[in-house]
């Protein structure tokens, strides 16, 4: 009876209901084995592990299967990488690897936990990149998960979270689900929170200055509108008992244009019979009745 394992979930703790085999070990050969999907969680390989891995391939040391994580269509490499580069300097063909089934993602996941016990010892550039690639690619996981996971203490994970987040690198999600598999918000959704309400307010506050400024709209129009009907019927009252004098005052300003584009002269253009080239003038006095204009 074939064994299976329950998966675990690349976001959370919580594990899957879905229940996949259990991992096998097969001969691969390094052709069918990708190394090229950002599985590869050390800052570099050492070509000197390379090296004296390579020679004691050939001499016939045995070394560990690699882990590989078979997606349905390739075979992505894990943990080994050391391993697989050396088989291939041998000029080995194939090598056992051990066979999970996921996705590149978990094939990362599981990359980001090897080495911190076994295999070639993680220099301090191997420590800070596998760091700073749990942090970016596992935002919803805790640091303490992560501290577990990865094998460095929590606090140099805080470090370099605060020194990502003020680069601009790491964007903090609002909330992380802790161990009981319950979702709780971080600082940064705290801080989110917090801004959202203020920024609500102000806009509240806003709102009510505009309304109070502008008052009742309809109200305004409708005194507008008033006061437009009662300038309509002093203009109609103006027109009806004086017909010529919209004519007339558009004739005398214009003329008066003229006038003051000419150069000035001695003789002054408005003379003493209160007349402008021989057009009369308006009556000067408030108090006498209007002269009957032509």
């Amino acid at each position: 009876m074939k064994k299976t394992v329950s998966k675990t979930s690349s976001q959370g703790t919580a594990p899957s209901p879905s229940l996949v085999p259990a991992p096998t070990t097969k001969l691969l050969k390094l052709t069918e084995i990708r190394c090229d999907a950002n599985t590869q969680t050390r800052a570099a390989l050492n070509e000197t592990v390379v090296r004296e891995y390579s020679e004691s391939m050939l001499k016939g040391a045995t070394f560990p299967p690699l882990d590989v994580f078979f997606d349905g269509s390739a075979h992505i490499l894990a943990d080994g990488f050391h391993r697989h580069s050396a088989a291939n300097r041998a000029g080995i063909p194939a090598f056992p690897c051990t066979v999970h089934q996921g996705t590149a993602e978990d094939a990362l996941w599981f990359s980001l936990g090897c080495n911190a016990k076994h295999g070639q010892r993680r220099t301090a550039a191997d420590k800070r990149r596998a760091i700073e690639i749990a942090l970016t690619k596992f935002p919803e996981r805790t640091q303490e998960q992560l501290s577990n996971h990865v094998g460095c203490s929590q606090q140099y994970i805080s470090m370099v979270q605060r020194e990502l987040t003020r680069t601009g690198e790491l964007k903090l999600p609002a909330s992380r689900r802790g161990r009981d598999g319950k979702f709780r918000p971080t600082q940064a959704g705290k801080k989110r929170g917090r801004s959202s309400r203020k920024t609500d307010t102000v806009e509240n506050q806003d709102r009510a200055s505009n309304k109070s400024q502008t008052g009742n709209p309809s109200g305004d129009l409708g005194q507008v509108f008033e006061s437009l009907s009662l300038l309509q019927q002093r203009v109609n009252a103006v027109r009806n008992a004086h017909p010529n004098l919209v004519e007339t005052v558009v004739r005398l300003l214009t003329q008066l244009a003229c006038s003051l584009q000419k150069p000035a002269t001695s003789d002054s253009s408005v003379g003493s019979a209160g007349k402008i080239d021989g057009v009369d003038a308006p009556n000067a006095h408030a108090d006498q009745p209007p002269t009957q204009l032509t």
